[in-house]
C-alpha cells in the first residue's frame, strides 16, 4: 500500500488562493472556450473547486497498485522520487493540487504484462494544478518510459517543472519504438497547460505520440537549458503528425523541435499547419524507406519548416539502391509553404537547401526555399558552369534517377541563394527541361538553372541553361580550378613578392594548428588591375580541395567545415581571378587539430558479444559535458537503443540481437555546447 504523511499547517500557509491558481481557473475556462490563457482577465477563478483546507497529504512512496489523490481542499506533496510501478496506476481527482518538492521526479514505468498509468481527470470548471512546492524552487519532470506507461491528462496545469531533466522539460514521455517510421500512442491531453517550465515544455522521444483523440495543448513562458532545451516542443519525425491544436507563446524559441537519431521519415506522414514553426535539428532529413516502400511527406498551406541540412527525398544508386519518396507541399497566394533557416540571424547559405534525388510525384505550389544555397557535399557530372559547385537552393536528380517535369513546380520562389537557383544534376538527351518559368528568383549567386548532362555529355558547351543576368560563374574563364593535378611533393608554404598583387592568406596564421574542424579563412584584397575573385581549397594534399572548395567568391572570407582532427597536415591554396584570368594559387600548409571523442572500450571494438545483454563502456572526454550512445542493426542507427543525453561512461543495453548478426555502436560527445560527430564501432552479435 502507497503509504501517505498528512499533517496539519497553518491557514497562513496553505488555505490562500495563490496567483498561480487563479491564473490556472481562469486558464481552462478560456481555453474550454477555445481561448488560450495570454487573453485571460487577472483573477478570474473556477467556481467549481472547494478552497485549500490547510490539510497536506506528504507521498513519498512507490505506487503498486491503483491510487486516487482527491481534490478535495487538501493539498498532494510529493516530498521524494516516486514511481507508479507496473500494474500501478495514479489517479488526480477533479481539483486536487499536487506541489512538488525542487528537483524531484515522478516515473511512470510499465510493462507489455503490467501496463502503469497516470490519469488526471480535471475539468474546465474543476481543473487540476501540478506547481512548486516552494515559489521559485522549480520541481523535476513527470515521465513515462516505455510504451506501456501512459498519461491521460485533461484540464491540467503542470508549471515550474524541468529542473535537472535533460532539456529542462516539465513532462517527458519515451516509448521505445522507430522514430523514423512509428508512433506509439502513450500521451492523450484534453487542455492540458504547460507554463514556465526550465525549459523545453514537453519532450517526446522514440516514437512517443499523441492519441487520436488529443486536443489543446498550450505550451508557454519557456526558458532556455542545455542541450536544445529551449524549444516549445520536441518530437520524434512520424509522432509530429500526431501533434493536436497548439498555443505556443513565451518561450525562448516558440517552435516544435523535430530529433530523434538519424532524421529519416520512413512513412507518410503530414505536417499541421498549427501555428508553430518545425525545427529539423541538426542531421540531413531524408524521405524514405529501405524497406522499399515510397513515403510520402505532405506539408499543409502555411508551414514554416527550418534546416541545418538539407531535405533529401529519396535515395538512389544506380543498380544498387532505388528507394523512391515524395514530398507534396501545396501552399496558397496567402499562405505559403516556407523552407528557412534555423539561424536567428539570417544569411545566404545558412543551410544546403531541397535535394529532390528519387522524388518522382513530387509537387511543389507556392513555396519559399530561402537562405539556401550552402554546401551540400555533393559533385555530379552535370554541364553547370565551369569553376562552380553542385550547391543550389533547389537541386535534384543526379544521373537517371528522377527527370522532374515543368508541371511539377507552380509558384515557387527561390531568395538568398549563396549559390545556384536549380541545380539540374539529371541526364537526358537534350538540355532541359527548362523549370524557371514556374520559379521566380531573388538575389541568388548564380544561375537560375544549371545546364544538365546531356546523353552525349556537354555539348555544346558548360554553363547556365538560363542565368540570374549580370555576372555569372560562366563568365569566369580562364584556368579553372577544378582540373587540378596533385603536386608530387608538399610546399608548405609559397609567399607571394612584397608588391603581390593577389590575395593573400591572413587568418589562420599560415603553418599554424586549426583548434576546430571548422575554419574561417581570410585574406587580403588583390591590388592589381580587375581582382574581382578568389577560389580557396583546402585538402589532404597540396593542390587539393577535396576537404572544402569555395567556388568562385567575391568575399574576402570563406568558412570551411568538415577538416580532420586527427592532427594530420592540411593544405591550403587561394586562387585570385584578376585580369581576365586564374592567377596560379599561393599555397599554404596547416597542421590538423586534435580533438578527443569518446571511445569504446568494452566490449573490445569488433569483438562478439556474449549476450542479448551488454553494458557499454567509453572513455571520457576532457571538457565533454554529456555523452550519447547510440546501437542499432545499421551504421549510424539507434534502433536497438539510445541512450539519450547522459552524464555517465556506461550504458547498459537489452534487447540486442543473437542471431550472429553485425551490431553498429556510435558514442557522441557533447563538448564546448555541440556534439561532436559520433566515433562509430562493429561487433558480432551472440548466437550462430
Amino acid at each position: 500500500m502507497h503509504r501517505l504523511i498528512s499533517r496539519r499547517v497553518g491557514i497562513s500557509e496553505e488555505s490562500p488562493m495563490t496567483g498561480t491558481l487563479r491564473w490556472l481557473m481562469a486558464a481552462v475556462i478560456a481555453l474550454a472556450a477555445g481561448g488560450a490563457p495570454a487573453h485571460l482577465a487577472a483573477g478570474a477563478q473556477a467556481a467549481g473547486c472547494p478552497a485549500l483546507n490547510g490539510q497536506v497529504l506528504t507521498h513519498q512512496s512507490d505506487i503498486l497498485t491503483a491510487e486516487t489523490w482527491a481534490g478535495d481542499g487538501t493539498v498532494h506533496r510529493i516530498a521524494f522520487g516516486i514511481t507508479v510501478r507496473p500494474g500501478g496506476s495514479l489517479t488526480l481527482a477533479p481539483c486536487a493540487v499536487v506541489k512538488v518538492n525542487a528537483g524531484l521526479v515522478l516515473t511512470v514505468t510499465g510493462t507489455p504484462a503490467a501496463p502503469a498509468k497516470l490519469v488526471s481527470r480535471g475539468t474546465a470548471a474543476r481543473p487540476v494544478l501540478v506547481t512548486s512546492a516552494v515559489a521559485g524552487q522549480p520541481w523535476g519532470m513527470w515521465r513515462g518510459l516505455t510504451a506501456e506507461s501512459t498519461f491521460d491528462l485533461s484540464y491540467t496545469t503542470f508549471e515550474n517543472g524541468g529542473k535537472g531533466s535533460a532539456r529542462g522539460a516539465a513532462l517527458s514521455v519515451r516509448a521505445g519504438g522507430p522514430p523514423e517510421s512509428a508512433t506509439v500512442r502513450v500521451l492523450k491531453v484534453d487542455h492540458l497547460v504547460i507554463k514556465d517550465s526550465v525549459g523545453t515544455g514537453l519532450v517526446m522521444e522514440s516514437a512517443a505520440a499523441f492519441t487520436a483523440d488529443s486536443t489543446e495543448l498550450t505550451v508557454t513562458g519557456g526558458g532556455s537549458s542545455v542541450l536544445g532545451g529551449d524549444y516549445a516542443i520536441e518530437i520524434s519525425p512520424i509522432a509530429a503528425g500526431t501533434l493536436p491544436t497548439l498555443h505556443v507563446s513565451g518561450n525562448a524559441h516558440d517552435a516544435i523541435r523535430i530529433a530523434g537519431g538519424s532524421l529519416y521519415i520512413s512513412r507518410d506522414l503530414t505536417l499541421k499547419n498549427l501555428g508553430v514553426p518545425y525545427y529539423f535539428v541538426f542531421d540531413r532529413v531524408r524521405v524514405t524507406d529501405m524497406a522499399g516502400t515510397t513515403p510520402t511527406l505532405t506539408i499543409e498551406a502555411g508551414v514554416e519548416l527550418r534546416f541545418d541540412d538539407y531535405l533529401q527525398v529519396g535515395m538512389f544508386n544506380k543498380g544498387v539502391t532505388n528507394q523512391p519518396g515524395k514530398v507534396i507541399a501545396v501552399g496558397t497566394a496567402t499562405k505559403p509553404i516556407v523552407f528557412t533557416s534555423s539561424k536567428a540571424t539570417r544569411a545566404a547559405g545558412d543551410w544546403p537547401g531541397v535535394y529532390l534525388l528519387n522524388a518522382a510525384g513530387s509537387r511543389l505550389e507556392h513555396v519559399r526555399i530561402e537562405y539556401a544555397g550552402g554546401p551540400n557535399g555533393i559533385s555530379s557530372s552535370n554541364c553547370k558552369p565551369a569553376g562552380s559547385t553542385d550547391a543550389a537552393a533547389l537541386f535534384i536528380a543526379p544521373g537517371d534517377a528522377y527527370l522532374p517535369a515543368a508541371g511539377d513546380f507552380t509558384a515557387v520562389t527561390i531568395a538568398n541563394s549563396k549559390s545556384h537557383g536549380i541545380n539540374a544534376m539529371w541526364t537526358a538527351a537534350g538540355a532541359g527541361p527548362d523549370l524557371t518559368p514556374a520559379f521566380s528568383f531573388q538575389a541568388i549567386n548564380g544561375c537560375r538553372q544549371t545546364r544538365n548532362r546531356m546523353t552525349n555529355g556537354c555539348v555544346p558547351s558548360v554553363g547556365c541553361l538560363v542565368p540570374d543576368g549580370g555576372s555569372t560563374p560562366a563568365a569566369v574563364s580562364g584556368l579553372t580550378p577544378t582540373v587540378l593535378v596533385p603536386v608530387a611533393t608538399t610546399t608548405p608554404k609559397t609567399l607571394p613578392p612584397p608588391a603581390s598583387t593577389n590575395g593573400v592568406l591572413t587568418r589562420p596564421v599560415p603553418s599554424s594548428t586549426f583548434s576546430s574542424s571548422t575554419v574561417t579563412f581570410e585574406w587580403t584584397a588583390g591590388s592589381g588591375s580587375g581582382a574581382t575573385s578568389y577560389w580557396l581549397d583546402v585538402g589532404t594534399a597540396a593542390g587539393q580541395g577535396n576537404i572544402a572548395a569555395s567556388g568562385a567568391v567575391a568575399e574576402l572570407y570563406f568558412t570551411a567545415s568538415g577538416l580532420p582532427t586527427n592532427g594530420n597536415p592540411v593544405h591550403v591554396q587561394l586562387w585570385t581571378f584578376r585580369d581576365g584570368a586564374w592567377q596560379a594559387p599561393y599555397r599554404y600548409a596547416y597542421t590538423a587539430g586534435t580533438l578527443a571523442v569518446g571511445g569504446l572500450i568494452a566490449p573490445v571494438p569488433g569483438s562478439r558479444l556474449a549476450s542479448g545483454t551488454v553494458t557499454f563502456t567509453w572513455t571520457a572526454v576532457a571538457g565533454a559535458t554529456n555523452y550519447w550512445l547510440d546501437v542499432g542493426t545499421s551504421a549510424g542507427q539507434g534502433n536497438i537503443a539510445a541512450s539519450g543525453a547522459i552524464t555517465a561512461t556506461s550504458l547498459a543495453v537489452s534487447g540486442i540481437p543473437t542471431n550472429g548478426s553485425t551490431v553498429h555502436a556510435q558514442v557522441w560527445s557533447f563538448v564546448g555546447g555541440v556534439w561532436l560527430s559520433p566515433v562509430r564501432f562493429t561487433y558480432i552479435a551472440a548466437g550462430p
